[in-house]
């Protein structure tokens, strides 16, 4: 276990599986590792829409998009990459995607819920407010969405 995580109750960690950050296995869980290929990670991302609603506790528009937001330097460049620079109105698309549905920090442009993008923020930053289609989510891992595009609707802050 990492951070703050906490394991209780009858609850077991298994295998190559890690807790991290505050995150809590409680009650009669079991967390066991399991990699791509494995059927029970397949399940879970039959139902993209489910499992995106119940990490981030949004859901799709009619046209299956989604409004996530996303923070960047106040001159629109992303804080990992200096080349990359964000534009209000166009479509952007990652130069490298990586699609593996288990890697949540991996190839591709990551956005969040409004709710969670303190998590992401720093001094100074603005606030992209973008839309991402179903068909575009690579994979949506813990409190992040990543995508092989977006498209920048607005700033939302100054």
């Amino acid at each position: 276990m990492f951070g703050d995580a906490q394991v209780s109750g009858d609850a077991q960690v298994f295998g190559d599986a890690q807790v991290s950050g505050d995150a809590q296995v409680f009650g009669d869980a079991r967390v066991r590792y399991f990699s791509q290929n494995h059927p029970l990670v397949s399940d879970i991302f039959k139902n993209l829409p489910n499992l995106i609603f119940n990490s981030l506790g949004i859901i799709p528009t009619s046209k299956n998009k989604y409004i996530c937001y996303k923070s960047v330097r106040s001159d629109l460049i992303s804080h990992y990459d200096e080349q990359f620079k964000y534009k209000v109105g166009k479509i952007i698309k990652s130069k490298i995607i990586d699609p593996d549905l288990t890697v949540s920090c991996g190839g591709g442009l990551h956005v969040t819920s409004f709710a969670h993008l303190h998590e992401f923020r720093h001094a100074n930053d603005v606030i992209l407010e973008c839309e991402v289609d179903l068909k575009d989510i690579i994979t949506c891992l813990g409190n992040k969405i990543r995508c092989s595009k977006l498209k920048v609707i607005r700033i939302i802050t100054p």
